[in-house]
């Protein structure tokens, strides 16, 4: 997730599931209506992986094995997207949510926030804690961006996960800030395609046979991309003295579905 050097702010998600079919779906919320990355078959849904509503509030999860320490995963993370679309304008409302939800929250996440008045920012979240983390806080985010994987940095550093994908992701960002790619569309469609490993550093693209019926073998462990890899979707936000309704998420992996809950044009 970064804030963009034109203020407009934006948070990515990589989604490895065991449901590989994914949509986009606009679904009118309790209070706002939304457009969220669902599991095909979950057409109610129940559960929403990342989308904005039409107040310019932005969101996706990256799962977090370390913050309930051996408690082991959690079901809620899905359902508590959906809420917090359903229900959120800002980064304010957000965390009235988190204050306010009954414990535990079945949560094991590092959520990526944005909103419509320039906020952004993740927040590690458990059962029953969370910590925020500014993105526009120079002391938090340096550089103008922050990552996540499959750990939050305060949890319990025993059972992170994702580690090298962690430093996958650093050295992408690095490199795509040192030449100035730091832009919606290059990000959405290099960083899942980026095959460097994050430890061995070993490019799968270095070892592309030459003829595509050729047959190459190579060991395919903890890359960015990965066999359950299911889709991706960013949501760019707006300028403060932008329309909400500017603010726009797109996905690859995913296609688009339209349910019909109220006679508004969007």
């Amino acid at each position: 997730m970064k804030k963009i050097k034109d203020g407009r702010p934006m948070i990515f998600k990589h989604r490895d599931s065991g449901k590989v079919h994914n949509m986009m779906m606009v679904v009118q919320g309790q209070r706002y209506r939304y457009l969220g990355l669902v599991n095909a078959e979950d057409t109610t849904p129940v559960d929403v992986w990342g989308g904005h509503n039409e107040a310019g509030f932005g969101i996706i999860n990256t799962a977090a094995y370390n913050l309930n320490g051996d408690g082991g995963d959690t079901d809620g993370d899905g359902i508590f997207i959906r809420k917090a679309l359903e229900l959120c304008a800002s980064l304010e409302d957000f965390e009235r949510l988190l204050d306010t939800v009954k414990k535990p929250m079945d949560i094991n996440s590092n959520f990526a926030v944005l909103d419509a008045k320039g906020g952004c920012a993740y927040y590690e979240t458990g059962n029953y804690n969370y910590v925020k983390f500014d993105v526009n806080d120079p002391a938090v985010a340096p550089d103008g961006y922050l990552m996540r994987t499959n750990f939050g940095t305060t949890g319990n550093h025993k059972l992170d996960q994702g580690v090298e994908r962690y430093q996958a992701i650093t050295d992408f960002m690095a490199e795509a800030s040192k030449a100035g790619h730091l832009e919606h569309d290059y990000l959405i469609t290099h960083i899942s395609r980026y095959l460097k490993h994050g430890v061995t550093k070993l490019d799968m693209y270095d070892f592309m046979p030459e003829m595509e019926n050729d047959t190459c073998f190579f060991s395919f462990h903890d890359y960015i991309t990965r066999y359950s890899t299911a889709s991706v979707v960013l949501v760019q936000g707006v300028r403060p003295d932008e329309s909400p309704l500017n603010t726009v998420s797109c996905a690859f992996g995913a296609i688009a579905f339209w349910k019909a809950t109220d006679s508004r044009d969007g």
